[in-house]
């Protein structure tokens, strides 16, 4: 893969050169309600792109630059109004359009993200995504390749819902000034939303709050379902396409196993890890790992073997079966984590309710195996010094 492209996640906005669109649309053109309205991004002045560059924080293609935005351009039948936002896969614009006549959320996927035999999944898996139709899940209209004279096989994008003065669910909850009890019934809703889309055979892969709307009125919506997928951009491309500090913040969100990047071992146990890290910073307004200035082998160790801080230890009013909700939905052994997004919301409904909860905290007997896991080597060397302890006390006997 060339990875010339690697840079600022707004760059491959700029590279866009506006000519032949091949879209395929979706049996699903219905008319909903409108994605998110954040302030569009601040482009680096040259002088910043210079010293980014000469100080190896990416790596970048000049032409990129030079290359005409997609502002009022035509992406098959949508015509591009502004930018909304940039994220690691790309670019979101507000557009408008024509059949039927409305204002539409256009994500232009970073140009080369994905491999050939990935666009052709991607057409596929787009039209399944199309079908999924649930309150608390934005609906897709449609997607396409658009043909900007510089990736030979063509960008991927999709259409989707317009979702107007939405915020991010932690940014919402802040907003609000959302009690706990509010916090977790939002939530709740969200673990509805991801059921449905488990349901529907698809796995999100990248659920975090910029990725968790919620609308004027209150109501959650989940963006990208599946889309993760569709552009392999699971954790190996991740690294290549975003920046140092984009993809520490993608980390820690992502599942243990998701770090293997291994993309056929992902099941939704790995979404259900991801709500528990989006619940932890919804109640604690905190990250359960402090990945700043970590690198990213570390970083990934880190997700992988560390346990989070617990939530009483942030706030002592999150003690108890909150705590213990939220730390089985992060558990590493995705055996041990509520196997359903159903699971998760029946129990913080049980909670909600003041009745028992499913989930029970690990016992001391599973913390000194994982323990031993983890650490092999001083395992082995406690046991050898037990042993040799224990001959010498029955020699003295």
């Amino acid at each position: 893969m060339n990875h010339d492209w690697l840079g600022f996640s707004y760059i491959a906005s700029l590279a866009m050169n506006q000519q032949h669109v091949r879209a395929v649309p979706l049996d699903v053109m219905d008319d909903r309600p409108e994605h998110p309205d954040s302030p569009p991004p601040n482009p680096p002045s040259p002088e910043e792109v210079e010293t980014a560059a000469s100080d190896g924080l990416f790596q970048f293609d000049s032409q990129q630059f030079r290359s005409p935005s997609l502002i009022g351009q035509k992406i098959g039948d949508c015509t591009i109004k502004r930018i909304i936002g940039s994220g690691g896969m790309g670019t979101v614009y507000e557009a408008v359009q024509d059949q039927p006549r409305r204002r539409v959320a256009l994500k232009m996927m970073k140009r080369g993200i994905a491999s050939p035999s990935a666009l052709r999944r991607f057409k596929f898996e787009i039209q399944l995504l199309g079908r999924l139709r649930h309150p608390g899940v934005a609906q897709v209209y449609g997607a396409g390749t658009h043909d900007d004279d510089i990736d030979s096989g063509g960008v991927p994008y999709f259409v989707m819902e317009y979702i107007p003065n939405a915020k991010t669910i932690t940014e919402y909850a802040v907003e609000k000034q959302l009690s706990i009890r509010d916090r977790l019934t939002l939530f709740a809703i969200v673990c509805n939303a991801v059921q449905h889309g488990h349901l529907k055979g698809v796995v999100h892969r990248d659920l975090k709050p910029g990725n968790i709307l919620v609308d004027t009125l209150g109501q959650p919506r989940i963006i990208d379902f599946g889309v993760a997928r569709s552009t392999d951009s699971d954790m190996a491309v991740t690294t290549l396409g975003t920046q140092v500090g984009e993809l520490i913040g993608t980390l820690q969100y992502m599942s243990p196993e998701q770090c293997e990047t291994d993309p056929s071992d992902i099941d939704t146990r790995s979404d259900l890890y991801s709500l528990g890290v989006v619940l932890y910073e919804l109640l604690t307004g905190v990250l359960p790992y402090n990945l700043v200035g970590v690198p990213i082998p570390e970083a990934v160790r880190i997700v992988q073997e560390h346990e989070p801080t617990k939530l009483s230890m942030v706030d002592q009013l999150l003690s108890g079966d909150i705590e213990t909700i939220t730390l089985m939905a992060m558990e590493k052994d995705r055996d041990r984590r509520y196997q359903s997004a159903t699971a998760l919301e029946e129990d913080i409904l049980r909670y909600l309710a003041g009745d028992p909860i499913s989930a029970r905290p690990p016992s001391a007997w599973y913390h000194l195996k994982s323990f031993a896991k983890r650490n092999s080597a001083a395992a082995a060397a406690i046991v050898v010094t037990f042993c040799i302890l224990a001959m010498a006390v029955l020699a003295i006997l």
